[in-house]
């Protein structure tokens, strides 16, 4: 399965990324991802299932002549593809951590072709129409009872 085409789209689960448009989308909304984290998702998916060392992420996100601290950089890209995908460490359903290793791609890739538009967003229903509630009229007190006493009888005169 190749992905290295400009044009390529791969999905799984909810999720499907567009490599000439730069995107990840869940449900066909736009998901907000760097450029390194995303890259990262494409490098994995390239072999699911397949433990990659941190030593092939790293030459594959930085040209050799960079400096920076890789082992921050590889967790800074593999924390951010996370939170973009909305995984966990602890209980992964795309990155796996293979402790002392690497990182494995768990999620089921499809690939898309190319004339299928990208998956359409949820429609949103629509809100809930405005309900005015009436006041209740006002219901006069029905007049006492002509037997009965009056609330506050008046205090009897002493004499």
């Amino acid at each position: 399965m190749d992905r290295s085409s400009p044009d390529s789209r791969f999905r799984f689960d909810q999720f499907e990324v567009d490599l000439s448009a730069a995107e990840l989308r869940r449900n066909g909304r736009r998901v907000p991802i760097q450029d390194k984290p995303l890259r990262l998702l494409v490098f994995l998916s390239q072999r699911p299932g397949e433990v990659i060392s941190r030593s092939e992420i790293q030459e594959h996100l930085w040209p050799p002549d960079t400096t920076v601290v890789f082992e921050d950089g590889v967790n800074t890209a593999v924390r951010k593809l996370r939170e973009a995908l909305n995984d966990n460490s602890e209980k992964p359903r795309y990155v796996e951590t293979v402790r002392l290793r690497g990182y494995r791609f768990l999620g089921k890739i499809r690939t898309v072709p190319p004339d299928l538009p990208p998956a359409p967003a949820p429609e949103t229903p629509p809100a809930p129409a405005s309900v005015t509630i009436d006041e209740p009229e006002a219901v006069p007190s029905p007049p006492p009872h002509p037997i009965s006493p009056t609330p506050n009888p008046p205090p009897h005169p002493r004499g």
